[in-house]
């Protein structure tokens, strides 16, 4: 027998409406809801085990900086214990990050309706700085006893070479446990106590190891170092090269190695020996800014261009167990130029000259000699050396006169005299034995050269000549500041 199909009724719509009425409704609600508590904790939001429902950024800051500075923590070894801070035990609270971590999702939909279903536990974001935690975990060592002493290495007494310094044991703490309790605390703003017990530790880095460094250490500091530059030589003693070397201890054990960083400030100080700066060319002006003439030639200085080359030459030398032998390379710094403001009448001169007059100005602050006709230059101003600013060996100042001229001569080489130069070119006395010279031994001369005389005015050969053919007998020298 045959049966027809069954008819099945679909929901009509006076069914179908008011169930889309309920569920927009309840929609609504959550809406609603998350717009209430737009920018605060939803409901059910803990920070720590602590209810932050309807707090704002700022008052969740505050609230869990607050715990985070009242919890402490105390280390129990054995009968001893010793009670810090959480900051002090190298706990780092980011207060902002776990605010906003508590207010995340604040105004939509989806966290609101979930804060509704059930509550949501935020965890403080916290951090280990190491160096304040290796404070803390040495304060439980000290606790527990002597600590055990890792062997290291070290110059010798003699300076020759490497020497082993030998472990010893001791009694420590579980470093680990000590880490994982404080990070509990932390996570939980609260404070508590940490028990540990103390028991007998090896030292991490042990004598074995050592001596495979020092082996290691000794062979690195074997080559020879010597460095040129700029006529002075320097050759680093075993000294500068050991501190050159450093030291890595490891689960494995102990290595060394050559530091480039300090290898290359060896080669800067060698190279702030030699490099020069340069000296300002400075020119007169009147008041309206007119040219009245050089007062001060520049200089050219000097800097270094291949330190960082030297180092590495250097260090892959040592790493190689072999010599290394360099030259430092410079190249010139070009003086810059600079304007001096003097009156512009006769008064600006140390000497009122007549007209015609042969005279000779040695500046004493600026490290020049120049040579006038009356007011006229006629030669310089050119770089010059004089005596030590003050004492037995300071050049004389005044209004002197050439009185004696000897194309060659030794001065000193007298047993009241501390010094002795043979054959000193182009002598010209003015006062006593003041004079004017060739000064061939210096490898400088003017202002900031570092170098001085004992008392006289030195100048370069060929300058000194200029002006001893220059000066005659009564020629004025007026020696100022």
């Amino acid at each position: 027998m045959r049966h027809g199909a069954r008819n099945r009724r679909r929901p009509g719509w006076w069914q179908i409406v008011p169930s889309c009425a309920l569920v927009l409704s309840g929609a609504a609600m959550v809406g609603g809801y998350a717009r209430a508590h737009d920018d605060v904790a939803l409901p059910g939001t803990t920070v720590a085990g602590q209810d932050v429902s309807g707090l704002d950024r700022d008052q969740i800051v505050g609230l869990v900086s607050n715990r985070f500075n009242e919890a402490q923590v105390t280390i129990r070894v054995g009968g001893s214990s010793q009670t810090a801070t959480l900051a002090q035990a190298g706990v780092v609270l980011d207060a902002d990050a776990t605010a906003r971590a508590a207010v995340a999702g604040a105004g939509s939909f989806g966290p609101t309706l979930r804060s509704i279903i059930g509550p949501r536990e935020v965890i403080p974001a916290v951090t280990l700085d190491e160096d304040a935690f290796a404070g803390f975990l040495a304060s439980a060592q000290a606790l527990a006893g002597t600590a055990p002493v890792p062997a290291r290495i070290q110059l010798s007494a003699d300076g020759t070479a490497f020497e082993v310094v030998p472990d010893s044991s001791g009694t420590g703490v579980d470093g680990a446990a000590i880490r994982a309790s404080l990070t509990t605390s932390a996570r939980s703003l609260s404070g508590g106590d940490i028990t540990v017990a103390a028991a007998p530790q090896e030292a991490p880095t042990t004598t074995s190891h050592a001596k495979t460094a020092v082996t290691e250490a000794n062979a690195l500091i074997s080559g020879a170092v010597i460095l040129t530059g700029a006529g002075s030589s320097w050759t680093a003693t075993t000294a500068e090269k050991a501190s050159w070397v450093t030291t890595t201890a490891t689960d494995e054990g102990m290595t060394a190695r050559i530091d480039p960083a300090k290898v290359r400030a060896w080669v800067d100080a060698r190279a702030a020996e030699v490099d020069k700066a340069p000296v300002p060319q400075i020119t007169n002006v009147d008041a309206a800014g007119n040219d009245l003439g050089l007062a001060r030639p520049g200089r050219p200085g000097t800097r270094t261009t291949n330190a960082q080359q030297i180092t590495d030459g250097i260090v892959s030398s040592l790493r190689s167990g072999t010599d290394y032998s360099g030259a430092l390379a410079s190249e010139p710094v070009a003086p810059s130029a600079r304007t001096r403001a003097v009156p512009s009448g006769p008064e600006r001169f140390a000497y009122q000259a007549a007209d015609g007059e042969k005279w000779v100005d040695v500046n004493l602050t600026d490290d020049t000699m120049t040579a006038y006709v009356g007011t006229t230059v006629v030669h310089g101003p050119v770089n010059i050396n004089h005596g030590e600013e003050s004492g037995e060996w300071a050049t004389k100042l005044g209004t002197h006169h050439v009185y004696l001229k000897n194309e060659s001569q030794d001065l000193g080489c007298a047993p009241d005299f501390p010094y002795c130069q043979k054959a000193v070119p182009w002598i010209a006395y003015w006062d006593g034995n003041f004079a004017i010279h060739g000064a061939p031994w210096a490898t400088d001369f003017g202002y900031d050269s570092g170098q001085v005389s004992h008392g006289c005015v030195n100048a370069p050969v060929e300058e000194a000549r200029w002006f001893y053919d220059f000066v005659e007998i009564g020629t004025t020298v007026v020696t100022h500041e």
